[in-house]
């Protein structure tokens, strides 16, 4: 028997290659997605696609429903506002919140290596870590992964910018 992945953040950069490299693998793979055309353009054949949106629990729910394990791959883009929604923190809450009583026996979550003991003051850095404190205070088992930004420099809003 497959086992069952939801994958919250699979149309991003990191997150598409992980879901095709899962579906690769034999895993039966449920993504949570806002548009479902445009992710149903991307996605590898096989995967199950729930519409919805970090700010609604209800939808979580239905993504994560009868999950063994999920992966999270959101970020803090530069658009966002230290006032506004964020997926790394009020998403997050909706995730954990939803994990509770799920059959999700494993949680991976992306995040910055940057932002552990991040020695500034920049407000996404604490969001991604207490994303982290979150993830890990959920009471599921957990992978954290600390990637880097390098990726991130060949495509995207920065790509050719010396930066």
């Amino acid at each position: 028997m497959n086992k069952k992945i939801t994958v919250i953040g699979a149309t991003g950069l990191i997150g598409l290659p992980v879901t095709k490299a899962l579906v690769k693998s034999g895993f039966e793979v449920t993504v949570l997605v806002r548009d479902v055309e445009k992710a149903a353009a991307v996605m590898p054949a096989g995967v199950s696609l729930v519409k919805g949106d970090l700010r609604s629990r209800v939808d979580i729910g239905r993504a994560i429903k009868n999950a063994d394990g999920v992966y999270i791959n959101l970020n803090t883009t530069f658009n966002d506002t230290e006032k506004g929604f964020l997926s790394e923190r009020e998403g997050v809450d909706n995730i954990v919140a939803e994990l509770k009583g799920s059959t999700v026996k494993q949680v991976g979550f992306l995040t910055s290596f940057l932002s552990r003991d991040y020695p500034g003051d920049w407000w996404v850095m604490k969001v991604k870590e207490d994303a982290v404190k979150k993830i890990k205070a959920s009471g599921v088992p957990f992978t954290i992964f600390r990637s880097s930004s390098f990726m991130e420099n060949f495509r995207g809003p920065y790509a050719g910018k010396g930066r």
